[in-house]
């Protein structure tokens, strides 16, 4: 659940087959429901500080994923693009006689991934999972630490009780 643009409006932020989009709240719960697609809804509470800067976040990042595609490979090979080309990077490193960059956490390696994670924040990557979406802007908001893991890593058992987006 997101702000609309009028205050005081929600929306409900879904990245689904059909993309990433904002829906008035009530209304796609209820189409939902008269439409037969869930038997239960469940809702799950993030408790923080929600100032006007964050909320003001939060609609902006909603205005860059608008309309994006959905993107479950994307989630699930993220971890691996990072390892190949940490991999790559080694070959090439070793090659240019420079092994400090090819070391994993090396400072090269860490600008490289706090950007993938800036990219999701701010939503400028090309498409978002249904978990991912969530993650992105609540880190837009202050909710999540923005230096904690990628949003593709948070998958929908995350937002358990007890899940990975109360660490």
């Amino acid at each position: 659940v997101v702000p609309g643009q009028v205050p005081g409006s929600l929306k409900l932020l879904e990245a689904t087959g059909e993309g990433v989009h904002q829906y008035p709240l009530v209304g796609r719960l209820r189409g939902y429901f008269e439409a037969r697609f869930v038997h239960t809804i469940g809702v799950r509470r993030i408790i923080g500080e929600r100032s006007d800067e964050a909320i003001d976040h939060a609609r902006t990042f909603v205005k860059q994923v608008e309309g994006k595609p959905y993107r479950l490979r994307q989630a699930i090979t993220s971890g691996l693009v990072r390892s190949r080309s940490a991999s790559s990077s080694k070959v090439s490193s070793a090659a240019s006689g420079s092994p400090a960059d090819s070391e994993p956490g090396s400072s090269a390696e860490r600008r490289a991934v706090a950007a993938k994670r800036r990219s999701s924040q701010l939503g400028t990557q090309s498409g978002y999972f249904c978990s991912e979406v969530a993650a992105a802007v609540l880190k837009s908001m202050g909710m999540i630490p923005a230096d904690n893991n990628k949003s593709a890593a948070y998958w929908p058992s995350c937002y358990d009780m007890g899940g990975a987006i109360e660490d």
